[in-house]
């Protein structure tokens, strides 16, 4: 039954990342003055800015207004991503590990990260409503709660890694270990990520090809 409930969830959770990567993609950077690079994430560069006129600055790299809407938008959405990507962690390593310890771990983490990002998404919604109004009022910035919670959830990733790993060693499935290298990728680079806010956006996109691992291995199967 967790098998089934794991495989409904990726694929949930696969779709959400894809509507808001979609969403998020309508960015405007037609003023680009080069400070959002190709592979640059402007969400991962707003909640990491460490001032407010950074967060204005980025921003400011299009039209401010549909900017605004567009992370107003994306913000919004990531409470529901928030819920599946629990969901996705824990269910891995309860499906996985072979350890009450190490599941035990995780749900906890998991738990945490996922408060925190809440926090974060509030007071990302926070700032953007003063930068809409441009307000003489300053909102906290997400930047101390982002740096929590992207810590945490580099050791969310790595218990999940090692569930994998556990899990590879019992079932001997190759895919297994191709999914706990990609979450262990993703791990580390959320880990450098906050030193180097740029990284944050190839730590999700490891994750990625790993959740589409995931809903291969855990599909349905006729018996």
């Amino acid at each position: 039954m967790e098998v089934r409930i794991l495989w409904f969830v990726l694929i949930a959770t696969i779709v959400w990342a894809l509507s808001t990567a979609i969403e998020a993609s309508a960015f405007d950077t037609s003023h680009s003055s080069g400070l959002i690079g190709r592979f640059d994430s402007p969400i991962a560069l707003l909640e990491l800015a460490k001032s407010h006129q950074a967060f204005a600055a980025v921003i400011d790299q299009g039209a401010r207004d549909k900017n605004i809407r567009i992370m107003r938008i994306n913000t919004n959405m990531d409470f529901v991503f928030i819920v599946l990507y629990c969901f996705t962690l824990i269910l891995i390593v309860a499906v996985t590990a072979d350890t009450p310890i190490l599941t035990m771990a995780t749900v906890v983490a998991v738990v945490a990260t996922g408060l925190l990002d809440c926090w974060e998404n509030f007071r990302l919604l926070g700032v953007l409503k003063v930068t809409e109004y441009v307000t003489a009022m300053e909102a906290p910035l997400p930047r101390p709660v982002s740096l929590a919670k992207w810590g945490l959830f580099a050791f969310d990733l790595a218990f999940a890694g090692v569930a994998l790993l556990q899990a590879r060693i019992h079932e001997g499935k190759l895919a297994l270990l191709a999914m706990a290298a990609l979450v262990f990728l993703a791990s580390a680079l959320a880990a450098i990520g906050l030193l180097y806010a740029r990284i944050i956006g190839a730590s999700v996109l490891c994750l990625f090809p790993a959740l589409l691992i995931g809903a291969w291995v855990w599909r349905p199967r006729t018996t």
